[in-house]
């Protein structure tokens, strides 16, 4: 059994994954959209697990990012715990559906909903003035029904390709 080859490749996708996850962190997405043309074209990986892989990179980047959020104490709980209460259930959906999907398929329709999401953020970055940080304790949710059904699909999407939400909430 060769044994460095293997240890080579675990690096080199570890280094590669956080890599991704900083600078994804450092622009506001999760990083899934760099890993998976990675694990699926380098490392020749199936649809499935490229998205387990590239989810579970991007929910230990997500931890982090909420620890940092909450003691700076900027996080909405109220909307937090709605948007949370539906991403997850959205989120094994969308992998139970990835299974029903070919690899081949699968490197079909990302390309398209990566472009898609990029021409969105796009959009509405010009569309919208930049926020700032509000800490105050307003915990109001507004459009609850809408807030609802993106978060659901947000987590479908999310866990089908194995990327963030946060291109999906950028369209919202």
């Amino acid at each position: 059994m060769h044994i460095m080859p293997i240890l080579f490749s675990i690096s080199a996708v570890f280094l590669f994954s956080m890599i991704v996850a900083v600078i994804g962190n450092i622009i506001g997405i999760g990083g899934g959209v760099m890993l998976l043309p990675f694990f699926i074209l380098y490392l020749h990986l199936n649809s499935m697990t490229a998205s387990g892989l590239s989810l579970f990179t991007i929910v230990l980047s997500t931890i982090g990012g909420t620890f940092a959020f909450t003691r700076q104490r900027i996080i909405n709980y109220k909307l937090f715990f709605t948007i949370i209460s539906l991403i997850i259930p959205g989120v094994v959906v969308g992998s139970v559906a990835n299974k029903f999907v070919n690899t081949q398929e699968f490197k079909e329709i990302l390309p398209i909903w990566v472009i898609s999401i990029g021409m969105f953020s796009l959009i509405t970055a010009k569309r919208q003035p930049v926020k700032e940080i509000n800490n105050s304790k307003n915990d109001s949710i507004k459009h609850k029904n809408l807030t609802r059904l993106v978060s659901f699909l947000s987590g479908f999407i999310s866990g089908f390709f194995g990327v963030g939400i946060g291109g999906v909430y950028d369209i919202y």
